[in-house]
């Protein structure tokens, strides 16, 4: 297999898998999730607390397997936040789109969705990463130190 592949396809998909699989945990069996709405009940952002504090667990299972497999920091971080990839990309694109053709989709729903979406679930990731990018850095420079 190429470096590609084993550096960012393989644990990035393994991130995106176990990050959908607690998300259907967390709607199935954990608490329902924590709702922003505005003064006449319609619902703005929606959060499943449980689901982000798995997700930091879920990026560094990713940056870990990156790292394993001789990944660069970049790798790590991309193999971290690998399962909103898709999203922000359906954001980007297919949300303008819509505007621009006419449809229904409000502004403010957009942001609300790119919010709960990509940002939050992002940052989760990105602290598991960032977690195993200090930890792998620490260790590297440990080593160096015992060497001299």
């Amino acid at each position: 297999m190429t470096n590609r592949v084993t550096q960012l396809w393989l644990p990035g998909l393994l991130t995106f898998a176990l990050s959908m699989i607690s998300m259907e945990l967390a709607q199935k069996f954990g608490p329902a999730p924590h709702i922003l709405s505005l003064d006449k009940g319609t619902p703005i952002l929606m959060f499943y607390t449980a689901w982000l504090f798995v997700l930091p667990v879920a990026g560094a299972i990713g940056a870990y397997l990156a790292k394993r497999a001789g990944g660069s920091r970049r790798m790590m971080l991309l193999s971290s936040i690998f399962p909103v990839l898709p999203f922000a990309v359906v954001f980007m694109v297919a949300g303008p789109m819509g505007l621009a053709m006419g449809h229904g989709l409000v502004p403010a729903a957009y942001l609300t969705m790119t919010i709960g979406w990509v940002l939050a679930p992002g940052v989760a990731l990105l602290a598991g990463g960032f977690l195993v990018q200090l930890i792998s850095l620490r260790g590297s420079t440990d080593r160096t130190l015992s060497m001299r």
